[in-house]
C-alpha cells in the first residue's frame, strides 16, 4: 500500500509533501527496533503475513523524512492507495481494482503522527502554488465532494 501526505491549502490547492509504501504481507514489526514515529519491519522469511479477507490488521508505514513548513489555515490529507507507477514525487495515482477499509473506532485507532523540529520559523508566506522542488501543486481534486 502506499500512503501520501499532501497539504490542502486555504486557496483551494493541494501541494504534495512526502509518501510511504508497505508491502502488507510484510508488516510484522520489530519492536524492540520500533519507535513511535518510524516502524521497524521484520526482514526475515518468517515475519511474512498472509492477509485473510475481511480480517484487520495492523500496518504501520512510515512517512519517508520530510522538511515541510505547515502554515496556519492548512489541512493536511492522507491518501491510501496501492503505489503509484512512478513511486515518486507525483499525484498520479496507478489504482489496480482493490478494496482497502482503514478502520478507526474504539478498537482499531487510525493515526498519522509526524515529528515536529520545535523553533523552527518558516517563512510567513505561502510559496506560489508549483514553485517547491519536486512538490507538485494542483487544485484539490475533492473540493466540492464529500470528504
Amino acid at each position: 500500500m502506499q500512503v501520501t501526505v499532501t497539504e490542502l491549502r486555504p486557496d483551494g490547492q493541494e501541494t504534495y509533501v512526502q509518501r510511504g509504501w508497505l508491502r502488507l504481507s510484510n508488516r510484522t514489526l520489530d519492536p524492540a527496533r520500533s519507535t513511535r514515529l518510524l516502524p521497524w519491519h521484520g526482514e526475515r522469511p518468517q515475519d511474512i503475513a498472509p492477509l485473510l479477507p475481511n480480517r484487520p490488521v495492523l500496518a504501520r508505514v512510515e512517512v519517508q523524512k520530510m522538511g515541510h513548513f505547515f502554515r496556519k489555515g492548512s489541512r493536511l490529507r492522507l491518501w491510501i492507495d496501492t503505489p503509484a507507477q512512478s513511486g515518486g514525487m507525483v499525484f498520479a495515482p496507478f489504482s489496480l481494482r482493490q478494496r482497502l477499509h482503514v478502520l478507526h473506532n474504539a478498537r482499531h485507532d487510525s493515526v498519522l503522527r509526524l515529528g515536529v523540529l520545535d523553533g523552527v520559523r518558516g517563512p510567513a508566506e505561502r510559496p506560489a502554488c508549483g514553485t517547491l522542488l519536486m512538490q507538485p501543486c494542483r487544485p484539490d481534486p475533492l473540493a466540492g465532494s464529500p470528504h
